[in-house]
């Protein structure tokens, strides 16, 4: 089902409940759409308590005119979807040039290598897309045109080579399914020692530009180009890594030059308008690529851009500068900086709280960027501190000091772009510097704090996962002890909605207490239901046990 057909389906859905005399929203009309209840009432019955807010009296509401507006939705909603399937059945050409592309480099893989590298690693492809639709039918595509290539056609290497495509949280595969999609196209480098090596062409969304080793593979296929370029560069990091044995990695850019100037005059319109919204109220981060009270930021990527179309790499080889959103970037730029020089042992000797200063030119705002380690823990931390310009860290609407903990934030702003940047480190911004620390190690206490409370990783589990677990603790004996407590941790879980669907009718058909547990007992054996599992055991630390590292003073402007 496209997305718009699960528009159409949503919107009939909310037609429905109208019919009933509610009006339905948010993650209540999502399971009302995919509901088997016969009524809305029986739905309403049953509907989870965190979700019952999504649900209103229709009496408030202008009920004709909503009808009437979500009704010409769904006409146009139709529209689309045809206009959409004319487009997608009239124009293979991008398909095409896919499969051809494909099919040169299992080609270029059946030749010897100079390194040593087998044909299935050099063969090994990514095929990235930022919508799941894309990516959905571009696959189907790929694989038909696979399963009819002859023994002689290169493009025949990828058979049975070739995994279900991965998503996002909410659709596609689950998260088992996809650390094993993972492990079988990587097993090197995202798989454990008897991971199996079983695909070499991985379809997948932008859910994996980020944090997943895949440098096994050594080519990317970029099927649409992101609005903010710099997801190319996190992309590019999912095999441009450390421990890579590929001399070379390969990207491949799709890209609709023909429609160039008009989909970035879409683009500057809505930055427009956005930029106008923000200097009126505010907006926050609403589209990918726009901040808040920043200007420049589109022009950037449209340079970036244009850049990429006109076959430009720098963007991929420097990852952009300051603006760059790869934190493996920073890391592969600190390699080469220390590359061939004492540089990087010079700095590995620097004693515990080093800091400096710089002037940013990209930076938003004064402020201070740490860098932490908790305990003996050997992943750092980082925090950001703003200030004003007198040094002064800012306060937000809850009178509590504003800290970021996003790493590519305090990154980008500690960023000096060049060796040769200048130090500028005022005796003012020096002495702030202590109170700025104590403000980051607070915050970093605090969440070390939440982390270790086991409440925190403690699933939601639902009223009707609830009601069968206690029902089963309550008339399960004749289980025995062992398979009581078994089936009683299984249902404390979070399955799938059919699955939780299936357990509220067990419950409410008004069979005896007996035929209910094993009932239950069959649905947790088919299913799978396993406990959830145990958190992670996370002790709290003292405040003497977060160590600063270094820290850097960021005065915003322009370097004289």
């Amino acid at each position: 089902m496209t997305t718009l057909e699960r528009l159409i389906v949503s919107h009939r859905g909310f037609l429905a409940a109208l019919d009933a005399g509610w009006v339905i929203a948010g993650d209540a009309l999502a399971e009302w759409t995919s509901s088997d209840a016969e009524d809305f009432d029986e739905f309403l019955e049953g509907l989870d308590d965190d979700k019952t807010w999504n649900v209103a009296d229709a009496g408030g509401f202008h009920v004709d005119a909503l009808r009437s507006d979500v009704e010409e939705d769904i006409g146009l909603l139709g529209r689309l979807r045809d206009v959409a399937a004319r487009a997608a059945g009239a124009d293979d050409s991008k398909v095409a040039a896919l499969v051809d592309r494909l099919r040169t480099i299992a080609e270029e893989s059946r030749a010897a290598s100079r390194d040593g590298l087998s044909s299935g690693d050099r063969r090994k492809t990514i095929v990235f897309s930022t919508f799941t639709d894309t990516i959905r039918v571009a696959q189907q595509a790929v694989q038909a045109a696979i399963d009819a290539a002859g023994e002689d056609d290169p493009l025949s290497d990828f058979k049975d080579r070739v995994p279900p495509a991965v998503f996002g949280s909410k659709t596609g595969i689950d998260q088992d399914a996809r650390a094993r999609v993972l492990a079988g196209f990587a097993p090197e480098t995202a798989g454990k020692k008897s991971s199996e090596d079983k695909f070499d062409l991985l379809f997948t969304t932008d859910v994996l530009s980020e944090g997943v080793n895949l440098q096994q593979a050594g080519r990317i296929v970029n099927y649409d180009l992101p609005w903010n370029p710099q997801r190319i560069v996190q992309r590019h990091g999912r095999i441009d890594r450390i421990g890579s044995k590929h001399p070379r990695v390969f990207l491949d850019c799709f890209f609709p030059s023909a429609h160039l100037d008009r989909l970035l005059a879409l683009e500057e319109r809505l930055h427009r308008k956005l930029a106008q919204a923000d200097a009126a109220i505010g907006v926050g981060d609403v589209i990918p690529g726009f901040e808040g009270s920043e200007g420049r930021v589109f022009r950037d990527n449209e340079a970036q851009i244009r850049d990429i179309a006109a076959e430009d790499p720098t963007l991929l080889l420097d990852g952009g500068g300051a603006s760059a959103l790869s934190g493996e970037e920073y890391r592969r730029r600190l390699g080469r900086a220390t590359e061939g020089s004492t540089l990087g042992a010079d700095v590995k000797a620097l004693p515990r709280g080093s800091g400096s200063g710089f002037v940013n030119p990209a930076a938003q705002t004064h402020g201070y960027s740490f860098c932490a380690r908790v305990g003996n823990n050997d992943k750092p931390v980082f925090r950001f501190v703003p200030t004003d310009e007198n040094w002064v860290p800012l306060v937000g609407d809850d009178d509590k000091p504003v800290v970021s903990d996003r790493t590519l934030t305090a990154l980008r702003n500690a960023d000096p772009l060049s060796e040769g940047t200048q130090r500028t480190l005022t005796d003012t911004a020096y002495d702030a510097a202590f109170d700025a620390w104590q403000i980051a190690q607070q915050d970093i206490k605090d969440e070390w704090a939440l982390l270790a409370d086991p409440a925190t990783f403690a699933p939601a589990i639902r009223p009707a996962l609830r009601n069968a677990a206690n029902f089963v603790a309550e008339h399960g004996d004749f289980l025995g002890n062992h398979d009581q407590e078994d089936l009683y941790q299984r249902l404390n879980t979070v399955p799938q909605p059919r699955v939780e669907r299936a357990i509220r009718e067990v419950l409410n058909s008004g069979h005896s207490p007996r035929e209910t547990v094993e009932l239950l007992a069959g649905i947790a054996d088919a299913n799978n239901l396993q406990p959830a599992p145990k958190p992670p055991t996370i002790r709290p630390v003292h405040p003497a046990e977060i160590h600063l590292v270094a820290w850097m003073a960021i005065t915003p402007g322009t370097p004289e």
